[in-house]
């Protein structure tokens, strides 16, 4: 069944196989059987497999199958049935449903007119979820680029998309250099779901119990501390983020307040205050380099304020996606605040009375005054409920994160900064709401000077797949103010 050519220097060139038997990962496949093992699953009207190479984890089984009914099986439903039928390196990676098979003029397959695989997720037992946090963010990039499958949700199964023991391995080296560390094959063997390793991650390895972490040595200069804002998955894009700097940068995180057992503080400002105590052990005195995201970043500005007030110097604050939006109803804070201490509200109880305030607002300029004061007589009543029964937070310990997202939530609705200063380096992707200009107008609200740097990439994109490019504008922005600093 082999195909060779002797060639004029009297070697024999091996040319692959004439018939429809092939190798696939060390295995000889005859093409045919696994045909008839899927002709004869009554799911099932035709079928055709054949062997592709185009993928970077080498050659892949890819089946056309049309199917008997018109609900069609789900790529589960066909592996688990082929998998009583045939050996399990048999079992093709990539199933593709059609209409119709391409015939010859004479009514035979046509195999050279069967389309190319696409990178459309293929027909699953399972609803497309979309990632939750950063971690499986990560995770998913990495499948998608592997697999070429798109979208990929994080509760899709490994091998419905087309992965084997091959892919795995790639997948697991890919994955563990994005985080810095190894991961070990038994959990994709455990869970073979974008959800279920990221939850293994978060489960078997843990941040250190540290109020700051160091997570790069360097050697080139005072550290960047970065208050990585995420409290859903631990920052772990913080290890790549810090390599794609360089490696001569000291990096240090600073995890969310809340997070592994470490009080969580009410407030952004006193978020602040907790940890500057551990920033100044590390270094006692400026230039200081600051950094944040998100939440992080609106801490990060509080950490500078305070320095500064205290006479320290901040070379860099560098802030991505913090929003400073609110400061277009500051008023309208200022008298929810006066009004709080007057009926002596908690802390939460103010966030509610604001929330209500807010509402008031949004309700005057989308429906008008007419329309508003109608919507305000049906809800009128909710109000003194919601700032007598909505429960605190505690401060006392670590919190869940479903809590911990609630509380960071109701702290961007409250958040008023204060004046600042010094410089403000924004950057900002292209994906938000808000756009780059609005978002420069407001902090220049409290900053005599804002360096605005658009990303030309996704805000979660930033943080995975093109963290490069926010490495690359966090490194310049640093390394220009302590160029200038030099004697």
């Amino acid at each position: 069944g082999d195909l060779g050519r002797l060639r004029s220097d009297g070697c024999l060139e091996h040319l692959g196989r004439t018939g429809r038997r092939k190798k696939v990962l060390g295995h000889t496949v005859e093409l045919a059987e696994i045909e008839l093992a899927l002709l004869d699953l009554p799911e099932v009207r035709e079928a055709a497999v054949i062997l592709t190479d185009s993928d970077m984890a080498g050659p892949r089984l890819v089946t056309y199958y049309v199917p008997a009914h018109s609900t069609g099986p789900t790529v589960t439903e066909l592996r688990e049935a082929l998998e009583h039928r045939v050996p399990s390196f048999m079992i093709p990676t990539h199933f593709m449903e059609l209409p119709a098979l391409p015939l010859t003029p004479n009514g035979k397959l046509d195999r050279g007119r069967l389309p190319a695989v696409g990178q459309e997720r293929p027909n699953l037992a399972t609803t497309y979820v979309p990632p939750n946090n950063l971690l499986e963010e990560q995770i998913v990039g990495i499948w998608e680029e592997l697999l070429s499958v798109r979208p990929v949700g994080t509760r899709d199964e490994f091998l419905d998309l087309g992965g084997d023991s091959l892919a795995a391995m790639i997948m697991l080296s890919h994955l563990g250099s994005a985080l810095g560390e190894e991961i070990p094959t038994e959990w994709l063997l455990a869970t073979g779901t974008v959800e279920g390793i990221a939850a293994k991650i978060l489960d078997e390895r843990p941040h250190p119990a540290l109020p700051v972490v160091q997570v790069q040595e360097g050697s080139g200069g005072p550290p960047f501390f970065y208050v990585h804002g995420d409290y859903w998955s631990g920052g772990y894009y913080c290890k790549r983020l810090a390599r794609e700097m360089g490696d001569h940068v000291p990096f240090f995180a600073i995890p969310p307040s809340g997070m592994n057992g470490h009080p969580l503080a009410p407030s952004y400002e006193e978020m602040a205050e907790q940890h500057l105590p551990a920033v100044r052990g590390i270094q006692a005195e400026g230039p200081y380099y600051l950094g944040g995201t998100c939440n992080g970043g609106l801490v990060a500005y509080e950490m500078a304020r305070r320095l500064v007030a205290e006479g320290e110097e901040v070379a860099l604050l560098a802030l991505f996606v913090a929003s400073a939006q609110n400061l277009r109803l500051g008023g309208l804070r200022r008298v929810s605040k006066r009004v709080s201490g007057w009926l002596g509200l908690s802390p939460e109880g103010r966030r509610a009375l604001l929330r209500g305030l807010l509402r008031v607002e949004h309700g005057l300029t989308v429906r008008g005054p007419l329309g508003f004061l109608g919507n305000a007589l049906r809800k009128s009543a909710r109000l003194p409920f919601d700032l007598i029964r909505r429960p605190g937070v505690s401060a006392a310990s670590s919190t869940p994160v479903a809590t911990l997202g609630d509380h960071y939530r109701s702290l961007d609705v409250e958040y008023l900064p204060g004046p600042y200063p010094g410089r403000i380096t924004l950057l900002w992707p292209n994906d938000e709401l808000e756009t780059a200009e609005e978002a420069a107008s407001w902090w220049r609200q409290v900053s005599p000077e804002v360096e605005l740097r658009r990303i030309p990439t996704g805000h979660w994109a930033c943080l995975t797949k093109d963290v490069s490019l926010l490495a690359r504008e966090i490194e310049s922005c640093r390394a220009v103010g302590h160029r200038l600093r030099r004697p």
